[in-house]
C-alpha cells in the first residue's frame, strides 16, 4: 500500500503560480497532484499536511542569491470521525494570528481548498522590485503521517504503539520573477 502511495507521488507535477489581479500584488499557487494518495490516508484517519514556503529572494552575480523574508503556510487536512466531516486547518507561521479552520462534506471539495493558496497578498510589485527582490522561490511539501496500527488489542497497546511514520513529498524550488 505505501509503495504505491510513493509511487503516485513520485510523478507530481508542478505548482502552478499566478498573479491574481493587474494590480500585482497578490498571487495564486495550486498544486493538483491527485487526491487518491491523500483520500487513502484521509480514509484511515490519518492527517496530511502541506507546508507552503516562500522566500524573497535577489540575484547576484559573484555569489548564491540571497533569499530571505520567508513565509510558511501550514495547511493541515484530517478526517473528523464524530462529524464525519473534513477539517482542514490553516496558518501561517510566526503571524501572530490563530489558525482558521473551515469543515468539509466532502474529500473533493477539502482537497481542493488544501491544494492551493488563494490570492496571497505578498505586497506591490513596485515595492518589492524597490527593495531589490528579482524572484519568489516556493516549495511544497506533503506530509501524509504514515498508518495506523492495523488491530489494536487493548488500549495501552493501541498507546504504545500509535507512533505514526512520516511519508514526505517535496516539490523543488519554483521560481515566479517577480521583474
Amino acid at each position: 500500500m505505501s509503495l504505491v502511495f510513493i509511487l503516485k507521488l513520485l510523478l507530481l507535477p508542478e505548482p502552478v503560480i499566478h498573479w491574481v489581479s493587474q494590480q500585482r500584488d497578490a498571487i495564486s499557487i495550486s498544486y493538483d497532484i491527485g487526491a487518491s494518495g491523500v483520500q487513502l490516508c484521509a480514509s484511515e484517519g490519518i492527517a496530511t499536511r502541506f507546508n507552503y514556503t516562500l522566500k524573497f529572494c535577489r540575484r547576484r552575480s559573484w555569489w548564491w542569491d540571497r533569499c530571505e523574508r520567508d513565509r510558511t503556510i501550514v495547511k493541515r487536512l484530517r478526517f473528523d470521525s464524530f462529524s464525519s466531516s473534513h477539517i482542514l486547518e490553516s496558518d501561517e507561521l510566526r503571524d501572530d494570528l490563530p489558525a482558521q479552520s473551515e469543515s468539509f462534506g466532502s474529500f473533493t471539495d477539502a482537497w481542493q481548498e488544501a491544494t492551493r493558496l488563494s490570492n496571497l497578498s505578498i505586497g506591490s510589485l513596485n515595492s518589492l522590485q524597490a527593495d531589490g527582490y528579482d524572484y519568489l522561490a516556493i516549495k511544497i511539501a506533503l506530509f501524509c503521517l504514515g498508518t495506523l496500527p492495523q488491530k489494536a488489542v487493548d488500549l495501552s497497546s493501541y498507546i504504545s504503539s500509535s507512533e505514526l511514520k512520516d511519508s514526505r513529498i517535496t516539490s523543488r524550488w519554483i521560481i515566479f520573477n517577480l521583474r
